[in-house]
């Protein structure tokens, strides 16, 4: 029964945080940008699955390292208000650093663009994943590796990956 309760937790937060962090990470930056600095926004894409904006050209920082430091910042705040020791606090950092992750990944996969600053990008957030699962492994116990293993795919990765797929589906659209 635990672990039905603990997918079915996983299940309800991992959307409202997903969302959250996409909102956070891809539009609140670029539509503040805009405001402040007077900058048409030259994309903007709402859907179930993200928000994403643009504004203007960005040159000063390469592609995905402002996401990376609002997930770091984010994620540093939810570690110091001690938001780590309830189980959607970890999951938090998980999913932050995984959406940070995704520009850096491809620019190294798929546009096979290798740089300094991407290898050290894709480090930073699996270093973030890193940290928010073994919150999430210290919240949800377990008695030997393999079933503290079980509860954490159970929790963290399985809800994600069904939620992510069945909404891929369904809304089609750019992956950033």
């Amino acid at each position: 029964m635990r672990l039905v309760r603990l997918f079915l937790l996983g299940l309800a937060s991992i959307y409202p945080l997903y969302w959250t962090s996409q909102f956070a990470l891809f539009f609140l930056p670029a539509s503040l940008r805009a405001i402040f600095f007077r900058l048409p926004l030259t994309f903007v894409d709402i859907s179930f699955l993200q928000a994403t904006a643009l504004a203007g050209k960005s040159e000063t920082f390469p592609a995905g390292v402002q996401s990376l430091f609002l997930a770091l910042l984010f994620s540093f705040v939810i570690w110091y208000l001690r938001g780590d020791k309830f189980l959607t606090g970890g999951l938090a950092i998980v999913i932050l650093g995984q959406s940070a992750l995704r520009p850096f990944l491809n620019h190294l996969l798929w546009l096979r663009q290798f740089s300094l600053t991407s290898i050290f990008a894709v480090l930073l957030s699996m270093g973030m994943i890193c940290f928010g699962l073994h919150r999430v492994l210290a919240r949800t116990g377990g008695a030997d590796f393999v079933d503290r293993l079980a509860l954490l795919s159970l929790f963290a990765v399985l809800p994600e990956a069904a939620l992510w797929l069945a909404l891929r589906m369904y809304y089609p659209g750019p992956c950033y």
